[in-house]
């Protein structure tokens, strides 16, 4: 039987319960193709912040980048966001933790299948005549990298003070609320986005 070592990250909030069914999901389905799945814990999130006083450790961060696979509950949660979050913004778990693994392991492409079953029809109110007996499916591929999500920081400082005054950019720092307007930039690389183009093309053709 293949062996497979993956991080896992159980999250925050409802996460950890919800991946305890999932990761007992995911080694009985790996075990049906012959492969047995050894999760190696990697806590992030407001879980991880009490014992190392960080939402992303080092020492997790290290364990994803060394096996390159990850199995990730949500990070996150209202209760922790609204008090320790505004006092140390840095620590929010969605920026701290999902925007640096997808840099550190260069996550462009994010695949959510969907299939519309004819069944169903009746849960989203659509008149199951006008559904094929197949079903419908519907294919998204999330762009995960640059652009106004996942932040631009690194470009500011490359396009200078000057461009940034005469466009109105500011950093959220910098707004004081009195703006009559206020720009915000997004960049993509012509490699990634090549990138992206071809993958999804070539998922297309399966």
């Amino acid at each position: 039987m293949k062996k497979i070592k993956i991080a896992l990250t159980k999250g925050d909030g409802v996460g950890p319960e919800i991946m305890e069914i999932a990761v007992a999901i995911a080694i009985e389905a790996a075990k049906k193709d012959g492969i047995k799945i050894e999760f190696a814990p990697a806590p992030m999130g407001w879980n991880a912040y009490e014992k190392y006083k960080d939402t992303l450790p080092k020492e997790s961060l290290q364990i994803v980048k060394e096996l390159g696979i990850l199995f990730f509950g949500g990070v996150g949660d209202p209760q922790y966001d609204n008090t320790i979050g505004r006092k140390h913004p840095e620590m929010m778990p969605e920026a701290r933790c999902l925007l640096t693994i997808r840099k550190e392991l260069g996550l462009l492409l994010n695949f959510r299948p969907m299939i519309f079953y004819k069944a169903l029809a009746s849960l989203a109110g659509v008149r199951k005549e006008r559904i094929p007996e197949q079903g419908i499916q519907q294919h998204y591929v999330r762009f995960l990298l640059e652009d106004e999500y996942f932040g631009n920081k690194d470009l500011r400082s490359e396009i200078g003070q000057e461009i940034c005054e005469k466009f109105g950019v500011k950093s959220k720092e910098k707004v004081s609320g009195n703006e009559l307007i206020i720009a915000d930039i997004a960049y993509y690389k012509k490699e990634t986005v090549e990138k992206y183009f071809r993958a999804v093309f070539l998922y297309a053709r399966q």
